[in-house]
């Protein structure tokens, strides 16, 4: 309940034309979900899969660009998202990119996250290695993600098989 509650009060606080929109979300004790915008065009993971990444070198990088702006404006609002992979990169029907998931996103007030306890938080193939390596985490362990998913965009394959 504790990290649900924390999933919406983030998403609440940050309203960008590349994240994802809140709508709502149902605390009923038996089930919980969160209501957000209708992504009809689906995940980067499944387009790269799919081979539906546009041709066009300056179509991808304007793809990145979208994530690089979505991720500037959590970063501004002191959010880290943890998680940023392609899988969490949605498409809206207009094919703009839209940061989601922010099961594993945190508040940091500015200051550095220390070391979760209970274990690696994140994808590993997208994470940093101060991550891995149980230091202080801070919004550079997302740039890092961007780092992959950029190469991803743009070789148009994975990076690591």
């Amino acid at each position: 309940m504790a990290s649900f509650k924390r999933e919406v009060d983030i998403m609440s606080r940050i309203r960008f034309p590349n994240v994802c929109l809140l709508l709502g979300a149902c605390t009923d004790p038996d089930y919980f979900c969160i209501i957000q915008e209708y992504l009809p065009r689906g995940d980067l993971a499944s387009a790269l899969e799919n081979k539906k990444l546009p041709n066009n070198f300056y179509a991808r990088m304007r793809l990145g660009s979208q994530i690089a702006r979505g991720m500037l404006w959590i970063h501004s609002n002191n959010i880290l998202h943890r998680d940023l992979k392609l899988e969490n990169l949605l498409l809206d029907r207009h094919g703009e990119v839209k940061v989601c998931d922010f099961g594993l996103a945190h508040s940091t007030g500015g200051q550095k996250l220390v070391w979760d306890e209970k274990g690696c938080k994140g994808s590993p193939l997208y994470m940093a290695p101060e991550v891995l390596l149980k230091k202080g985490l801070n919004n550079k362990v997302d740039v890092y993600s961007f780092g992959i998913i950029l190469w991803e965009l743009l070789s148009q394959q994975r990076a690591f098989q």
